[in-house]
């Protein structure tokens, strides 16, 4: 079974290999199977490749998985079925660094196929840290142009709270009246239209900051 491969594989007459020593028979089946090896690796390579990480059509992939094979089939046939020649050592240099590359190649295309969701991952998270980062410098140098709104928030926030210390005082008695007196209310008020404008400046504040954000966002996804 494995002669009749090897007269396949290598366009020998079958019944010419019959007649050779059984050592020269070993030998060229051995070589018709080390040779397979790497076509069928690579035939299957070609079509996870294109199946899963191109997407591709399960035809699409088929004809790239048989042209890959067929490709390194006839180079590593043409290696093996070369005739030595003063140029020997170069040969076997040649064929030495071919094999490394496909190996490399292979490994690669192999570690794509089993790794594809890790790959995504990461691919996944560098871009966010990449974006995030972006982001965040953007906002730290256009951060001026809300620092005003920032201030007035806090500047209101503090009259408010000193507007609703001074109104609970009143109640208690510590400006001389207890109860809710006349002054009292005039201390709510007061407390009052301080809490309205602590509302409308934090509203300001927050319109000012999401703007900044869209900024930074449409900035980050440019860059």
């Amino acid at each position: 079974m494995t002669l009749k491969l090897a007269s396949f594989v290598f366009g020998y007459d079958n019944a010419l290999l019959k007649k050779q020593t059984l050592a020269s028979r070993q030998k060229i089946s051995t070589l018709a199977l080390l040779l397979l090896i790497p076509v069928f690796i690579w035939g299957i390579t070609g079509f996870l490749l294109s199946r899963n990480l191109l997407n591709t059509s399960m035809p699409v992939a088929i004809a790239v998985s048989v042209c890959m094979a067929g490709i390194i089939f006839l180079v590593d046939r043409s290696f093996v079925t070369a005739v030595s020649s003063g140029n020997n050592r170069l040969m076997t240099w040649f064929r030495f660094g071919f094999a490394i590359l496909s190996a490399i190649l292979g490994a690669v295309a192999f570690d794509m196929v089993i790794f594809e969701e890790d790959i995504i991952n990461y691919q996944g998270k560098k871009a966010q840290n990449v974006f995030t980062a972006t982001k965040q410098e953007y906002i730290d140098t256009h951060s001026q142009q809300i620092a005003p709104y920032m201030q007035q928030v806090e500047r209101l926030q503090k009259i408010e709270m000193d507007a609703k210390q001074t109104y609970l005082d009143e109640i208690d008695g510590k400006f001389g009246e207890n109860g809710y007196g006349p002054k009292a209310k005039q201390k709510e008020k007061a407390w009052d239209r301080a809490t309205i404008d602590f509302g409308k400046a934090k509203e300001k504040y927050e319109q000012s900051k999401s703007a900044l954000e869209v900024s930074a966002d449409n900035h980050a996804l440019i860059m």
